[in-house]
């Protein structure tokens, strides 16, 4: 404001003691006004909401997605009492907020520190979600071509693979060997806090883009002990000094255009700290490879499941090939993408999920029957239709015994016995 004082004052050729004309305090109002007005429309469109405009709500899950172990960078956003609550996360270097909502996902940017438009945020976000693949029709052929996948699945539609940037996925899952979901994205978050840059704050939280290789390869190994990482602090700024080495983010990207999924791998494996499964982890959730099968302890279980002859044997190289080649033949070209809604199937904090629904159908019925008993017509039948919804899905799982299996991995070995008992 000062600096357009000082530009007036100029052009009205006016000393400093000089009174204010009239003409020129109106001119100062003026300016005052346009100021505002801008400044407003720019809170507007940092508040506004846009629509993916999916197909079907079906399309897209952000519960299962979002914290199914294939990303560790999302953060929700939960306020008591709040059931839609919304996801916030980093993609390059913006910052996104992302809410499910009854018929669509809604989402907006909190900061583009690259000059990103709107329509070119929007495009990164699409590209991001896999939204060019419809999963309908993938999830169709799946259970046509497996009756367990249909039955253990039915409460994780909407599960989508994520398209993300090959470094943070590589990175990610050299800090998952031997590693837990919650330990996994501590340590993800204290990478981009200490070497990523500042991207922004919403809902009390702070956003970091993920640290660039130049960052990491000059890393202290005594610093990534300090934060936890143990054996891994090695393996990340080895892993970094390599990858430069190779062309930088330049040489990840190229194996995403990489035909030969083998070849991929291969290239993969090259790098300190990273194995077969994490190798195929990076293929699968940043190079487009969809028919690779990482196989860890979950997979190894659900693998026994479909091949009997598996059981009691110790996982090695061969088997861990001959897994691959049975989802691959079972699901076709998509498989990883299937073997990930399996493995969702399998976390228990998604078994629970089936659990607290159950729940919910029960408190429903009570708010039905006091809307009813009250006379609010209107409420009993919106509540009723949010009822049957979820008695739907809970009946669709006893008949494919699942609830079953989620009571019995929340059980300890002790009560459990006592139960069959």
């Amino acid at each position: 404001m000062q600096r357009a004082l000082r530009q007036l004052q100029t052009q009205q050729k006016l000393s400093p003691n000089r009174p204010f004309h009239t003409n020129f305090t109106k001119k100062i109002e003026i300016k005052s006004q346009k100021i505002e007005k801008m400044t407003q429309n720019n809170q507007k469109t940092e508040q506004k909401w846009k629509k993916l405009g999916l197909k079907s709500i079906e399309e897209l899950s952000l519960d299962r997605t979002l914290r199914c172990g294939q990303s560790f960078r999302w953060k929700k956003m939960a306020k008591e009492g709040e059931k839609n609550a919304e996801w916030g996360g980093v993609i390059g270097n913006t910052g996104y907020l992302l809410k499910q909502c009854e018929e669509d996902v809604l989402f907006r940017t909190f900061s583009q520190k690259n000059g990103e438009n709107e329509l070119e945020a929007e495009k990164r976000l699409r590209h991001y979600l896999h939204l060019d693949v419809e999963l309908k029709s993938l999830w169709d052929s799946w259970c046509e071509a497996d009756p367990r996948f249909k039955s253990s699945s039915v409460s994780y539609g909407g599960l989508r693979l994520l398209r993300q940037e090959p470094r943070e996925c590589l990175f990610s899952f050299i800090c998952s060997q031997n590693n837990n979901i919650g330990r996994i994205t501590k340590m993800v978050d204290g990478m981009c806090s200490e070497w990523g840059e500042f991207v922004g704050e919403e809902g009390g939280l702070k956003f970091y883009t993920f640290p660039s290789l130049e960052s990491l390869s000059k890393v202290e190994e005594e610093k990534l002990r300090e934060m936890g990482f143990g054996y891994r602090a090695r393996y990340i700024i080895t892993a970094a000094n390599q990858i430069l080495e190779k062309g930088g983010d330049d040489w990840l990207k190229s194996l995403a255009q990489e035909k030969q999924t083998s070849k991929v791998r291969s290239e993969l494996l090259s790098i300190l700290g990273i194995g077969k499964k994490v190798a195929d982890c990076i293929s699968l959730f940043s190079l487009n490879k969809f028919d690779v099968v990482p196989v860890d302890t979950h997979v190894w279980q659900i693998a026994q499941e479909y091949m009997p002859k598996l059981r009691g044997k110790k996982l090695n190289d061969g088997l861990y090939e001959e897994i691959g080649n049975f989802f691959k033949e079972k699901f076709g070209e998509h498989c990883g993408w299937a073997h990930s809604v399996l493995f969702a199937s399998d976390l228990s904090f998604f078994k629970k999920e089936l659990l607290e629904l159950d729940k919910a159908v029960k408190e429903e019925k009570v708010e039905e029957d006091q809307a009813i008993a009250n006379g609010d017509g209107e409420k009993a039948k919106k509540v009723k239709a949010k009822r049957v919804r979820n008695e739907t899905k809970v009946k669709e799982e006893i008949e494919g015994s699942v609830v079953e299996e989620a009571v019995e991995s929340l059980l300890s070995p002790r009560a459990l016995r006592k139960q069959k008992r």
